[in-house]
């Protein structure tokens, strides 16, 4: 029995950055096996010996690229199955993460969950797992399959306007992965829930703390800081709210073995 990571790779060069080495690294120690699924060409011999890469055209974000990467794997053969994507920041202790998550005893869980509800939904209720961090244990991995043939796939990846595609994968697969569980009698389980974090929060609770307040999410053990909040960061945001000035959080909450001035130095480089 083999454990997999399928880790997702966006990017519009062929550059390798420094931040996704050193997340995979992390995750070659922990995973069997990782597949880095890129919509462009990685250099292997940058990683470890249980990393490979392959190179997929870009359909369905996410959905699109962890199906055919899934395409790829014994599936009876699989012991455990996580798709993690590279939206975020490695700041924290990956081992201590899958080791929260193995006491949840789930065959399915996430790190963290959300309430949020897209004006599109179609769903009743919208509690789900995040989708750019989600685990499949051996019991749930026939379920994974079954939910995946029963969407049309070839619908994401003929849709071309891509508002209606980010809304169709939003539905269907960011919501809708997680309602189908439900219906299968699982419970979403999370390393970080929701109604954990608003607990002591003495703020308005805003509907998702990755973006609005991830020095919450860091003092509480949180691993990750979105690349998307340091991306939108700019002067006046650094001038009147310094507490959340992304390179004040990088020094002050990294914990990793991910290397402080080699992010700074490379994000400084992007924004």
């Amino acid at each position: 029995m083999t454990d997999y990571c399928i880790f997702i790779n966006y990017s519009n060069s062929v550059e390798f950055a420094y931040p996704e080495r050193a997340f995979i690294s992390e995750l070659s120690k922990i995973f069997t096996k990782v597949i880095v699924t890129s919509n462009n060409a990685i250099e292997p011999s940058l990683l470890n010996e249980n990393v490979s890469v392959i190179v997929v055209k870009n359909e369905g974000y996410d959905l699109g690229m962890f199906y055919k990467a899934l395409k790829t794997i014994n599936l009876q053969n699989a012991s455990r199955i996580a798709l993690i994507n590279n939206s975020n920041i490695l700041l924290g202790d990956l081992k201590g993460v899958f080791e929260k998550g193995a006491k949840l005893k789930a065959p399915f869980w996430g790190l963290i969950d959300s309430y949020e509800k897209p004006w599109f939904s179609t769903h009743i209720n919208n509690h789900h797992l995040q989708s750019h961090f989600l685990v499949w244990e051996k019991q749930a991995i026939s379920l994974l399959h079954n939910y995946l043939e029963s969407i049309n796939i070839h619908d994401f990846f003929a849709e071309h306007d891509q508002k209606k595609l980010r809304r169709k994968v939003i539905n269907e697969w960011e919501i809708g992965l997680s309602r189908y569980f439900v219906t299968q009698g699982f419970i979403l389980s999370s390393v970080f829930e929701h109604a954990e974090l608003v607990k002591n929060y003495k703020h308005k609770v805003p509907k998702n703390f990755t973006m609005a307040d991830p020095e919450w999410l860091l003092k509480n053990s949180y691993p990750f800081l979105k690349k998307k909040f340091v991306q939108k960061q700019n002067f006046l945001k650094t001038l009147f709210h310094p507490n959340k000035n992304w390179k004040n959080l990088i020094c002050t909450y990294n914990s990793s073995s991910v290397k402080t001035d080699a992010l700074i130095h490379y994000f400084s480089n992007k924004i």
